[in-house]
């Protein structure tokens, strides 16, 4: 399978005001997957997608950064980030994240699942339950409740088509567990 990966400047995409958020405490991190780029302990193993493609983009913070452009090539395809070394999330309360769709119709089809250390996918859960269809960035905040399984520690994230269709471009940015 081939990544490719394309620099794209979309800097009059319209973005939610930032001051509608409280300023984030970093102590309240417990781990980044993706801000700019893939951080150094999780891996990009994407499958039926356009990558997914990076692009210098206005952010939900509102300053020019890379973002994820993501778009499902075939049906099943999904945004999957595997950890390097297992990952404990017993004192994680969410899976954190902001996304946009150019249509308006960010939650429809997708889903959102954690892998356990045995890459086993624990819960899948609809994106819809906690993402309403906008074209503004729209942060996403996922209950590990919602998420976990039996185990307590994880290798990966993906975030994945549930239609079994090719479809819609997301972009996606500020991948976080949050405590």
């Amino acid at each position: 399978s081939v990544v490719e990966i394309i620099f794209t400047d979309v800097s009059e995409d319209p973005v939610q005001d930032p001051a509608d958020e409280p300023e984030e405490d970093p102590a309240s991190v417990r781990s980044v997957l993706f801000d700019d780029a893939i951080t150094t302990n999780w891996e990009n193993w994407s499958w039926n997608t356009n990558g997914p493609k990076f692009e210098s983009a206005t952010g939900p913070d509102q300053q020019i950064s890379q973002v994820i452009n993501l778009s499902y090539t075939d049906g099943w395809g999904g945004l999957y980030f595997h950890k390097k070394s297992p990952l404990s999330i017993e004192q994680s309360d969410a899976l954190q994240f902001w996304i946009k769709n150019e249509n308006g119709q960010v939650a429809q089809g997708v889903t959102v699942s954690l892998y356990d250390t045995d890459n086993k996918r624990a819960k899948r859960i609809d994106l819809s339950a906690y993402a309403t269809s906008t074209t503004q960035w729209q942060k996403v905040d996922i209950p590990m409740s919602a998420l976990i399984s039996e185990n307590s520690e994880i290798s990966g994230i993906v975030i994945q088509d549930g239609s079994g269709s090719a479809g819609e471009k997301y972009y996606i940015d500020q991948i976080k567990i949050v405590k």
